[in-house]
């Protein structure tokens, strides 16, 4: 709760050993679980199917640590021509930092939503639509 006495977020965990440390799912997010479990049954999440770091200018689409490929087959990023080696400056006009990291930018949007990604490509700086696809 904040100090108007609204919801803001629900408690989820307590990190062990720790005091006054906690974790918690922002009131937005649980709102929309709530609707898509009233509605679908299940919860439904977007994504767009790449593995990236974070770094000062984005988020650099790399391979993950066991090998992975960097874009998924068949992914909205793989079909929208979003290669390895790109940098996610932009997700809606919402410039990615550690702050606002992609999966967060993610979260906040819908299946279905048509998003522009603001990309580094090289030398290059290119905008690319996509749709957000339900995480299988």
């Amino acid at each position: 709760m904040n100090l108007k006495g609204e919801v803001v977020g629900l408690n989820t965990a307590k990190a062990q050993g720790a005091e006054n440390i906690g974790f918690s799912i922002p009131i937005n997010q649980l709102k929309r679980a709530l609707n898509d479990t009233r509605v679908n049954g299940r919860i439904i999440n977007p994504y767009i199917g790449v593995r990236y770091i974070l770094t000062d200018k984005g988020a650099l689409v790399g391979a993950g640590a066991n090998g992975e490929d960097a874009v998924q087959l068949n992914s909205p990023a793989s079909k929208a021509g979003i290669k390895e080696g790109d940098i996610i400056l932009e997700l809606g006009g919402v410039k990615i930092t550690r702050e606002n990291p992609l999966n967060k930018l993610i979260q906040q949007r819908s299946v279905g939503d048509k998003v522009t990604l603001k990309i580094q490509r090289g030398n290059n700086q290119i905008k690319i639509d996509l749709v957000l696809e339900e995480r299988k």
